[in-house]
C-alpha cells in the first residue's frame, strides 16, 4: 500500500476519535463544590488526548521512513486503531467514576493494548533497521507497555498508584522525545556542543515543571480534601516534589558551566574531550545499575509495610513512599535512556 493512502486513513480515524472523545466527558454544573469532579474529568480527558497525540506523532515518525507499507503492517495498524477507539469509552468511565477500581483496570487494559499493538507495528515496520537508536526506541515502547500493564494489578493496591502511572507515561514521553541527532564529524560536535548540553539538561526542566504543576497541586489537594490514608501520602509526595526541584534546579544551574567547560576542552583536545565524555557516561551507567536495585528494594519494602500496618495514616505513608520511589525509579530509567542516546552520538564521532 502507498504510504500516502496508509497515512490518510490513519489520520482520519485518529482525528475522529479525538473529536468524539470530548463528547464523552460529562462536566457537571459549575460550582465550588463540584471543582474536584471537574478537575478529575478534565485531567483524564487531557491525559487521553495527549496519549493519542503521542501515538500519532510516533506513528508518523516511523511510517514516514517508508515509501510503501506491507500488508502485515497495515493490519497491525488497523488493530491499533481498533483498540484506540476504546479509549473513548475508557476515558468516559474513568473521568466519571475515578475512585472505582474497575474503571482503572479497564483504562489500564486499553492503554496496555494500544502500546502493545504500536510496539508490534513499530517492530514490523523497522525490522530491517538495526541501528542503536531504533533498537532503543523499540525497548522504550515495550517498557511503556509493561508499565501500563503494571497499573492493572497495582490498581488493587491503590487507584492513586494506577492514576500516577497513567499520567506519568505521557510525561515521560517529553523526557525522551528530544532525541540527539547523531554527530557525524568532530566539527559538527564542536559547532553544536551548546545544543548537546541543552538537550542533555532538557529533562531537568521537565522535572521542575512536573514538581510545580503536578506533584505540588496533588499534595495540596490530598492535604485539604483527603481522609487519613490520603493525608499520609502527602509527606512522601512532598519529598518527591523537593527532590525534583532540588535535583533539577542544581543541574540547570550547572548547565552553563558544563557547556563552557566543554567548549574549552574541545578547543584544546577534541579527541580527548569526547573520550572523557564517554568515560563519564559509563560511570553514570554503573551508578544507575546500583540505584535501580535500591529503588526497587525500597518500593517492595514500602508495599510490604502498606499491607502489614493497620492504621490508615501509616498505610498512606507507606503507599506514598512506594509512589515516591517508583517515581524516582522511572525518572532515573528514562534519564538513563537519554544518556544512552548521548553515548551513541559520541560513539559515532
Amino acid at each position: 500500500m502507498k504510504k500516502e493512502r496508509f497515512d490518510a486513513i490513519t489520520d482520519a480515524i485518529l482525528a475522529i476519535i479525538i473529536t468524539l472523545m470530548i463528547l464523552e466527558i460529562k462536566i457537571p454544573e459549575l460550582g465550588v463544590n463540584k471543582l474536584a469532579s471537574i478537575f478529575y474529568q478534565i485531567a483524564v480527558y487531557a491525559m487521553s488526548f495527549v496519549t493519542i497525540a503521542i501515538v500519532w506523532l510516533n506513528h508518523h515518525r516511523i511510517s514516514s521512513q517508508k515509501e510503501r507499507i506491507d500488508i502485515n503492517s497495515v493490519w497491525l495498524n488497523f488493530g491499533m486503531l481498533f483498540v484506540i477507539s476504546f479509549i473513548l469509552s475508557a476515558t468516559a468511565h474513568l473521568s466519571q467514576s475515578f475512585f472505582e477500581i474497575a474503571k482503572h483496570i479497564f483504562y489500564g487494559t486499553i492503554t496496555t493494548l494500544v502500546v502493545f499493538f504500536y510496539a508490534v507495528f513499530q517492530h514490523n515496520i523497522t525490522k530491517s533497521d538495526n541501528s542503536k537508536g531504533v533498537k532503543l526506541d523499540r525497548k522504550m515502547s515495550w517498557s511503556a507497555m509493561i508499565i501500563y500493564a503494571l497499573s492493572i494489578p497495582l490498581s488493587f493496591v491503590s487507584i492513586y498508584v494506577s492514576g500516577f502511572i497513567f499520567s506519568l507515561i505521557p510525561i515521560i514521553y517529553f523526557f525522551t522525545n528530544q532525541k540527539l541527532t547523531i554527530i557525524k564529524t568532530a566539527y559538527d560536535f564542536y559547532s553544536s556542543n551548546t545544543k548537546l548540553g541543552e538537550r542533555r539538561y532538557y529533562p531537568r526542566k521537565c522535572m521542575i515543571g512536573i514538581a510545580i504543576f503536578i506533584i505540588l497541586p496533588i499534595c495540596v489537594f490530598l492535604f485539604k480534601n483527603g481522609h487519613s490514608l490520603q493525608k499520609g501520602m502527602v509527606i512522601p509526595l512532598f519529598l518527591l516534589f523537593l527532590m525534583n526541584i532540588g535535583y533539577g534546579g542544581y543541574l540547570l544551574s550547572s548547565k552553563s558551566k558544563y557547556v563552557e567547560n566543554m567548549e574549552n576542552q574541545f578547543q584544546l583536545d577534541a579527541q580527548r574531550t569526547v573520550k572523557n565524555e564517554v568515560i563519564t557516561i559509563k560511570t553514570d551507567d554503573k551508578s544507575y545499575t546500583l540505584t535501580k536495585y535500591v529503588w526497587t528494594g525500597l518500593i517492595i519494602i514500602s508495599l510490604v509495610c502498606f499491607f502489614i500496618i493497620n492504621k490508615e495514616y501509616y498505610q498512606g505513608l507507606s503507599l506514598g513512599f512506594a509512589i515516591m520511589f517508583l517515581g524516582m525509579l522511572l525518572i532515573d530509567t528514562f534519564l538513563h535512556q537519554r544518556l544512552k542516546l548521548y553515548l551513541t552520538a559520541l560513539y559515532e564521532i
